[in-house]
């Protein structure tokens, strides 16, 4: 056949190129690890690949006899024969056709052994998780200077060089703290053999970069030390796509939010263990210290707060004395915050003790009367202002968040570096001292009298306040302070006198026109405190919790007063006066404790009490008030006020924008509306506590119930029967009542019924009852009579038919989470019928002998013709194990509720009888929790 000699011949040009190929499958694995071919041979394979497979067509085509024409068949092979010679002349490949994989990488860099079994290698094995998740492309290492990122992450690194084959290319750029997109892009460029040659554009130079990098396919970019927002795409950096992943290290948390890193790692500090391993191992001559020595070297160690880079430092200056380098780190990062106000908030820190947790409400309120936070015309803009102030600080490692986000704490280093800072200008005193004989002079470095005049013409802050935690202990002043103390602080803004035990006040004081905040509170011998109509500029006034015998004068003339706290100690004391109070047309905040209720109901009538945003008013107490723990701002508390008259004047008037009321020792019977028929309207109410009120005997009727109220805590209502009157079913829901808490009410035999769990509790996420010794029934059905007592003979018969089918009931709780008995000892039932809760977390049972049967529904399933228990969504059961093992399930045969009950024997935490605990107590813990 003359066609076929004519495609042998053109195959034996092809089979030369196609040994090329060959050899190249032949060393494909060696090629994969090691070499790779270049781009330029891959295209030229694909070309034979393509002639190949011409080739084979016309093969194919002869064979079937479809060429009818002998010039239809030259015309296809000299157009073959051509390609073929095209492609023998590229095939020479005068640059060779491999290259080392990965070649642009770089080699791995060098490294330090990380101290700490546990801290720095659990850093680094966070990070490495985090890389091995293909959900996560972007990861930022962020903490303080000097605790470690460049070095673990450099293990990160070498660590991704090991592993080439599963994440590719690997790419290590440092970050200029000068660095702009332009200089970026070229050091990015420069790591992967990328030429922009004079380009300038950075749109066109980050394209360029996007496409270089997303032919990487498989790539980790290490950014390190980066201080500056980058948007990613702006750059050219192609994070989010396949194989492409970005790991950044920082100080700043709000650098990697704002990048957009999907993991975000906080450094942790070295233990103190690994804090002084790191030192003996830096310092050479460690075997030569003395005991002295090793007792300041362990002080300084802790004093750097075990951070890697500073520890090292001082270790390498061969002796042991503290020096500048430990915060050196620490003062770049407060350069660098570029706003004087914020650097100015951050000193303020250094005027609290060391390790002190700072309340975070009253370092605001410190903030807001020196003016450091911006004027907003509001006290609320300013409160928030100040606390995005703080996430700041945070952010950038400079101030530690602590005691669940209340309060914040000063790193020890960051503290001596703000205190140097201070000496550098008195706008701010820094030194907490026990007497006032330790106060500095700027003359000879002591105070050698108690008459000595400071001249402190700048100062603008001074605290002589006691900051130690216990309430008890106070700065001995008892000396006082000489008139002429205050002359010549003219810039006086903000004085703290609190708990210490001053007398009065030298005159001086009540005239420095610029003083923004007087704060006298827990001063146990003051008496008196003088006219105050000077201080107009005077934004808080806290006399709280002295044992003052008159009202300073003055008061209604401080104009920009937003903050006043009256909470005298003393109850006989006189009450502010209400005119005075309304007069203050700027008042915000407010914390007063009236002693008659005639002045408290006048100043509840007034427009003025309704204005204020925050406010705690007591009316003869003013005692545990757990309304902010629960985020309330608004509460009254009323202590053993005499309301046992029938008229209005011995009825509570309330505000009804109150949010937390509290009612203790106020003897009155009946119900609660009774006392304060104001409640009714009380539509913002969230929390109420009553306590000690021997005549209350039920609290209000399910017709008049607080819709919003979310807490009810009830103790010691000795005379309390029922906690609603229900005088018609099937009302409308109107109850969004969430957490009960009842303790000790000794007349309370049973909690709901039926028709209160079903029309009027579907909210309850908490249930907590507590030595109630009358309590046989949390939930039961009963006669009407028993409430109304007005039920008639001949319908006796019908009704017990209704509860008899009423207590075979399946009640629904369809978000309770938490039911707690306890020392509940004549408690026999729960419900008599079933009770369902897929949201029930938590049961606990204690000192609850009779109980023996649980009314928790459990889902029975037939398999193999046997019935199996399922388990319930109930997380934990506590208990003692004595009344676990009498436990039962009424309606479930044997062997299923054994079943059952093995099942839950896993979720079952077994426990002695809790001690008897004060509800005072109880609740302090539950709110903590909360």
């Amino acid at each position: 056949m003359e066609y076929v000699g004519l495609l042998k011949n053109m195959w034996s040009f092809i089979s030369n190129y196609f040994n090329y190929h060959k050899i190249l499958n032949e060393n494909r694995t060696t090629l994969r690890k090691k070499r790779k071919r270049l781009e330029e041979v891959e295209n030229w394979l694909m070309e034979v690949q393509l002639v190949k497979d011409s080739a084979h067509q016309i093969e194919q085509e002869v064979g079937e006899r479809r060429y009818f024409s002998r010039f239809s068949f030259l015309s296809q092979f000299k157009a073959n024969m051509k390609k073929v010679d095209e492609m023998f002349e590229l095939g020479n490949f005068p640059n060779g056709i491999l290259i080392d994989v990965h070649q642009d990488e770089g080699n791995a860099l060098l490294t330090t052994q990380l101290i700490g079994e546990t801290t720095a290698k659990r850093n680094l094995e966070n990070i490495w998780t985090c890389l091995e998740k293909g959900e996560i492309q972007s990861i930022g290492v962020w903490g303080m200077g000097g605790i470690g990122k460049t070095t673990v992450v450099t293990h990160i690194h070498n660590r991704l060089l090991e592993n080439r084959d599963t994440f590719g290319h690997v790419y290590w750029v440092t970050v200029s703290k000068d660095s702009s997109i332009h200089r970026l892009q070229d050091t990015i460029a420069g790591k992967i053999n990328l030429h922009f040659s004079k380009e300038e554009d950075e749109k066109i130079r980050a394209a360029l970069l996007l496409e270089a990098l997303q032919k990487k396919k498989k790539f980790v970019l290490i950014l390190d030390d980066v201080w500056e927002v980058y948007v990613l795409r702006e750059v050219g950096i192609p994070i989010g796509i396949d194989g492409g992943k970005l790991i950044i290290t920082t100080r700043s948390r709000d650098v990697c939010l704002r990048i957009g890193c999907k993991e975000m790692i906080k450094m942790e500090p070295l233990s103190e263990e690994e804090a002084w391993g790191l030192f003996n191992k830096t310092l050479e001559r460690y075997n030569a210290l003395s005991q002295k020595e090793e007792e300041i070297a362990k002080d300084i160690i802790k004093e750097c707060g075990c951070l890697p880079l500073a520890i090292v430092t001082i270790a390498r200056s061969m002796s042991v004395v503290y020096s500048i380098t430990g915060w050196r780190n620490a003062l770049n990062d407060y350069n660098r915050l570029n706003d004087e106000k914020l650097q100015e908030c951050l000193l303020y820190c250094a005027l609290f003790p060391e390790d002190l947790m700072i309340s975070r409400v009253s370092l605001i309120r410190y903030w807001i009367a020196e003016g450091l936070v911006e004027e907003l015309g509001s006290w609320q803009a300013e409160r928030d202002r100040g606390h995005a102030i703080l996430d700041k600080l945070e952010n950038v490692c400079l101030l530690e968040r602590c005691g669940n986000g209340k309060y914040v704490k000063m790193h020890d280093v960051i503290r001596d570096m703000a205190i140097n800072i201070t000496t550098k200008n008195y706008r701010f005193m820094v030194k907490i001292v026990r007497n006032l004989e330790d106060l500095p002079s700027e003359i000879d470095g002591g105070l050698s009298s108690l008459m000595f005049v400071p001249n402190w013409p700048k100062l603008s802050t001074l605290f002589l306040q006691n900051l130690v935690r216990a309430h008890s202990m106070t700065l001995c002043l008892e000396k006082g302070l000489p008139n002429s103390f205050f002359v010549h602080m003219l810039g006086l803004r903000v004085l703290d006198l609190s708990r210490t035990n001053i007398e009065f006040l030298p005159d001086s004081i009540y005239d420095k026109v610029k003083l923004r905040a007087l704060i006298l509170c827990y001063c146990p011998k003051l008496k008196r405190v003088g006219s105050l109509a000077k201080l107009k500029e005077l934004r808080e006034l806290n006399l709280g919790d002295n044992r003052m015998e008159t009202i300073p004068n003055g008061i209604e003339k401080l104009v920009h007063l937003r903050h006043f706290n009256w909470s005298l100690v003393d109850q006989r004391l006189p009450d502010v006066g209400v005119e005075e109070l309304s007069g203050l047309r700027k008042l915000e905040i407010l914390e007063v404790k009236f002693s008659s209720l005639h002045s408290f109901n006048s100043y509840m009538r007034t427009k003025h009490c309704r204005r204020l945003t925050h406010y705690r008013v007591g009316l003869n107490g003013f005692g545990f008030f757990p309304g902010e723990k629960l985020g309330f701002c608004k509460e009254v508390i009323v202590e053993a006020c005499n309301l046992e008259g029938d008229n209005d004047d011995y009825h509570l008037v309330l505000p009804t924008n109150v949010q937390f009321f509290r009612i203790t020792k106020c003897y009155r019977p009946t119900g609660l509306l009774d006392v304060s028929p104001s409640l009714k309207m009380a539509t913002d109410l969230k929390a109420c506590w009553i306590s000690i009120c021997e005549g209350i005997e039920y609290l209000w009727s399910v017709e008049d119930c607080i819709a919003s109220l979310n807490w009810l805590f009830l103790e010691k209502l000795h005379n309390l029967r029922v906690l609603f009157k229900l005088r018609q079913k099937n009302i409308v829901r109107c109850s969004s009542l969430k957490h009960l808490y009842v303790s000790n009410c000794g007349n309370l035999n049973r909690l709901f019924t039926p028709e209160l769990v079903k029309y009027h509790l579907q909210n309850r996420q908490t249930i907590h009852v507590s030595d109630c010794r009358q309590m046989e029934d949390l939930i039961v059905a009963v006669e009407e009579e028993e409430e109304e007592g007005e039920e008639e003979e001949e319908e006796e018969e019908e009704e017990d038919d209704d509860i008899k089918e009423m207590n075979n009931l399946i009640l629904c709780f369809p978000n309770l989470q938490s039911l707690v008995l306890e020392g509940l000892p004549k408690l026999k039932s729960i419900w008599k019928g079933t009770m369902t809760s897929d949201s029930l977390q938590q049961l606990t049972i204690s000192n609850c002998p009779n109980l023996r049967r649980l009314p928790l529904s459990v889902h029975i399933n037939d398999c193999d013709g046997e019935r199996r228990a399922s388990t319930p969504p109930l997380k934990q059961i506590r208990g003692e194990k004595e009344w676990w093992e009498l436990t039962w399930w009424d309606g479930l045969e044997w062997n299923t509720a054994s079943h059952a009950k093995s099942m839950f024997q896993l979720l079952t935490q077994f426990e002695r009888p809790s001690p008897h605990r004060s509800f005072k107590t109880k609740l302090e813990d539950i709110l903590e929790e909360v």
